[in-house]
């Protein structure tokens, strides 16, 4: 009996843990989408209709595009970085051509 209840407390323990590293996760993609978005937006001109959230997806998709693209070259961070913020850009200027077209 007292096995079972150290069996199912290691159990539960671990679910919980996962469950907190994968909430520590996208709170660190949240921010990291920020930064590589609001740096992303200085490189492409009239985003002004461009929100927070919108900024944030397109950092995420740079965050994940960048990361993809450097890790078949075996290039660095810095590498990977500075690709994120550039499909950041990409991505931030095909939503910012998307909304001005509707707009027009």
């Amino acid at each position: 009996m007292t096995v079972l209840f150290f069996v199912i407390l290691i159990a539960v323990l671990l679910v919980v843990a996962g469950i907190l590293g994968l909430i520590v996760n996208v709170i660190g993609w949240i921010i990291g989408g920020l930064i590589i978005g609001a740096l992303a937006r200085f490189l492409v001109k009239n985003t002004q209709g461009l929100g927070l959230m919108r900024t944030m997806l397109a950092g995420i998709a740079g965050s994940i595009g960048g990361g993809l693209l450097a890790r078949p070259l075996h290039a660095g961070g810095l590498v990977e970085f500075l690709l994120a913020i550039v499909v950041a850009a990409l991505v931030i200027g095909a939503l910012t051509g998307a909304i001005g077209s509707r707009r027009a």
